[in-house]
């Protein structure tokens, strides 16, 4: 049964790994650092799901990110 237990988990984890291989990125239209950002993360292999927004604020808002966190750039 042990085997069998941790082919599941391998399985598991391969498919945890895999979806993290994909990134979505909000970012203002006008972003030159989001936008090397992206070649950055497609060059080493990531999926860049490019999210081109007209509002930020709302966006952040919205996806729960903390007033702490919310600057383009966290410090």
């Amino acid at each position: 049964m042990k085997p069998y237990l941790t082919a599941v988990a391998a399985l598991l984890m391969s498919g945890v790994a895999h979806a993290a291989d994909v990134i979505d990125v909000h970012r203002d239209a006008n972003c030159g650092c989001c936008k090397d950002w992206i070649k950055y993360l497609e060059a080493n292999g990531f999926e860049v799901r490019d999210h081109v927004e007209s509002d930020m604020p709302a966006v952040k808002q919205r996806l729960g990110v903390v007033p702490r966190l919310a600057r383009a750039i966290p410090g």
